[in-house]
């Protein structure tokens, strides 16, 4: 059975955003299929369903990171994306090194959206590669502050940064690999 659009009672919750119920009722949801969004009528607006809401729910977005650490290593950005369901943020990214040196210094790596706290909960983990000797670090992933991704392995104890213990001599080929889920600001 279809129902139209002039009928009374339930109307239909997938529209286009051009095609919206003209007269909803107070708490009604649809869905746009043209842009992707749940909306609700809050009784003047049909506002986005979550928080904040800013892109299309499971939309995968580019983002360009920023690694930190005190040499003259250079990564290159071969991935990285985020997704947003209200404010859970899942980033994902692959970076590789072009460069050469000595971290020296923990790596660090900026999020795509502000960490709602620093040293908050992040649920992540990845791994460092080591190309020229081919081994494998295990990390797992942390909020250093409430912008940059932090990382910490097996190797290196409670106390020290993933880069500076052990200091990685980093070399073209080397990768980081990882991914993150958090609450956003």
């Amino acid at each position: 059975m279809s129902i139209s659009s002039s009928a009374t009672g339930l109307r239909p919750g997938v529209c286009t955003s051009t095609t919206r119920p003209t007269n909803p009722y107070l708490g009604q949801i649809i869905y746009e299929t043209d842009t992707g969004y749940l909306r609700v009528w809050d009784g003047a607006n049909w506002d986005y369903f979550s928080p904040k809401q800013d892109t299309i729910p499971g939309e995968w977005i580019s983002w360009t990171p920023t690694v930190s650490q005190s040499s003259n290593v250079t990564f290159t950005t071969v991935y990285a994306k985020y997704t947003r369901f209200g404010k859970t943020i899942v980033a994902q990214a692959h970076l590789s090194v072009t460069g050469t040196g000595s971290a020296g210094t923990g790596i660090t790596v900026s999020a795509p959206v502000q960490i709602v706290v620093a040293n908050g909960p992040v649920l992540g983990s990845g791994f460092f590669y080591d190309a020229s000797a081919n081994n494998v670090y295990n990390l797992t992933t942390l909020a250093s502050t409430t912008s940059v991704f932090a990382f910490y392995s097996d190797l290196t104890g409670a106390s020290s940064v993933f880069g500076s213990t052990p200091s990685i001599g980093a070399a073209a080929s080397d990768q980081i690999r990882f991914t993150a889920m958090y609450e956003a600001a």
